[in-house]
């Protein structure tokens, strides 16, 4: 299950992201036709993305951008994914790439999101703006608001635990830490889980990710036999290099974004 997602650059692309957005706003929930396509299509600071279901090469998801650049908002809206793709994190995937694409311009997204729609935005790590709802084309709708980066979400009470341990990488060429990670020990089951793996993007496609994840593995092993970590769903592939498989196959939001259990055993030798 794999969502590549793109900003729109051609007019074959736009005319194929309207008609997802046909295809669902109006066969599907039956809206006016006539009001889908509004003046804010063509803007200069609207961006349009089309999302494409790499296994089957078709594209089943779209959104557009409204940039509002001197107040650094940005208002998402015809968040689409055709219904025979749902279920899949498609409409996570879709979003938290829509949002990264213009992370650069923006600290505030807002919506407006259908009122049952409301779950799954939360999960995108959106809010309420308020109590109010109120009806366009006689759907009820509610306004929801997300900002940027809350970096009192990434620190939690397993950082000041005595069985984390934290770790940190140093390029030597640039005397500079470029890379992070802690791991959670639960020594009564010899377990170990890693997290908050991170590279600076500027040192990247180094191996520096693989060597990290490998110094983790081998200055615990005395005190763990089984790792396991919360993968990003689309960076599996990467873990998958360090030698983690799938624990199952259940997928799950976290922070907006979709994520799988991986795990690895350690091999004990005689």
């Amino acid at each position: 299950m794999t969502l590549t997602v793109t900003r729109v650059t051609t007019p074959e692309e736009l005319a194929t992201a309207k008609a997802i957005r046909f295809e669902v706003f109006i066969n599907e929930q039956g809206n006016d036709g006539s009001l889908e396509v509004d003046e804010h299509d063509a803007a200069e600071t609207t961006w349009h993305f089309i999302g494409k279901d790499v296994e089957h090469d078709k594209y089943v998801a779209a959104a557009r951008v409204l940039l509002t650049v001197n107040q650094r908002k940005a208002q998402v809206g015809r968040v689409v994914v055709l219904k025979e793709c749902r279920g899949k994190h498609y409409g996570a995937m879709l979003m938290k790439a829509v949002e990264d694409a213009v992370a650069d311009q923006v600290d505030t997204y807002v919506l407006s999101s259908q009122y049952e729609r409301c779950g799954f935005y939360e999960k995108c790590g959106y809010k309420r703006l308020n109590d109010e709802v109120y009806l366009d084309q006689d759907i009820v709708h509610c306004m929801m608001i997300k900002t940027g980066f809350d970096p009192t979400l990434d620190i939690d009470d397993y950082d000041q635990a005595e069985t984390t341990r934290h770790f940190l990488s140093k390029d030597t060429d640039l005397d500079e830490y470029v890379a992070v990670a802690r791991c959670l020990l639960t020594p009564e089951l010899r377990k170990a889980k890693i997290g908050r793996v991170a590279v600076l993007p500027k040192c990247r496609g180094k191996g520096y990710g693989i060597a990290l994840i490998k110094a983790i593995k081998d200055v615990v092993a005395h005190e763990a036999d089984t790792y396991m970590l919360s993968a990003i769903y689309e960076r599996q592939a990467f873990y998958q290099k360090c030698v983690y498989e799938r624990l199952d196959d259940e997928s799950y939001i976290e922070q907006g974004v979709p994520h799988c259990m991986m795990v690895k055993q350690r091999i004990a030798h005689p």
